[in-house]
């Protein structure tokens, strides 16, 4: 989000393409910009993210309808007007098998890079981590790796950024069917290393839709929150050597 001006993305009513507006906060007012498409494609809309980049670019990711890949958009902010820029960017059209529908997560790093995190075909790999150049007006694929996380039920994916080459990501129904996570490091020529999957961070999760997600306290310490296997809220802090 932008401060005092955010964004928003969600799916369109008609086209079902990804829209996007601008929001402005004047004191306790809230003024919209007109509706922007953030792509031409349709979107599937309950898998939509959109992140800051600098006080006038963004960069929205959604799952499209047709096949479930994720696809990229950066997007210009000229005072409270949005505008798709360049072109998009199919994150996954050269990965074999069939995307899954399942939570994904996006983290802008810098001005110049961003990661994103998503659920792969569990016949090939588990997760991939794709990093981005977005320093130009269309994201470029620098680098992506796919790792086995032991998927055996839904995996949702949750990402939050700890410092500017790290990130943690968590998601569920890993290999001991509860809340699983790693820490990812971007180095600075582009490669992506992984820690040791950490098991059963929360355990008995419930693998659904909009039941996981995490958030940076600081460089070292992230809440993690879930809805457990009784149906109830669990939040705890994690502690994170990176």
């Amino acid at each position: 989000n932008f401060r005092p001006v955010s964004t928003a993305v969600y799916q369109g009513t008609f086209a079902q393409t990804p829209r996007m507006r601008v929001l402005d906060i004047v004191s306790s007012a809230v003024n919209e910009s007109a509706e922007v498409a953030a792509d031409a494609s349709t979107c599937n809309g309950l898998f939509l993210r959109v992140r800051r980049i600098s006080a006038t670019k963004a960069i929205v990711a959604f799952r499209d309808s047709t096949n479930n890949n994720v696809k990229l958009r950066l997007q210009s902010i000229a005072g409270s007007t949005p505008a798709p820029t360049g072109s998009v960017i199919d994150s996954m059209a050269s990965t074999p098998g069939v995307s899954p529908q399942f939570m994904f997560d996006l983290i802008v790093l810098s001005t110049n890079r961003a990661v994103l995190v998503v659920p792969d075909d569990r016949a090939y790999a588990d997760l991939m981590i794709a990093v981005f150049d977005v320093s130009g007006s269309s994201p470029v694929l620098l680098r992506a790796k796919r790792i086995r996380a032991n998927n055996r039920v839904g995996m949702d994916v949750s990402a939050a950024k700890l410092d500017a080459s790290t990130i943690y990501a968590t998601w569920s129904g890993g290999g001991s069917l509860s809340v699983d996570a790693i820490t990812i490091r971007i180095t600075g020529d582009d490669q992506i290393s992984i820690s040791t999957v950490s098991e059963n961070l929360d355990s008995l999760q419930v693998a659904s839709t909009g039941y996981l997600a995490c958030s940076a306290l600081d460089s070292t310490h992230i809440m993690q929150v879930c809805r457990n296997a009784a149906t109830y809220l669990s939040a705890k802090t994690v502690e994170v050597t990176v």
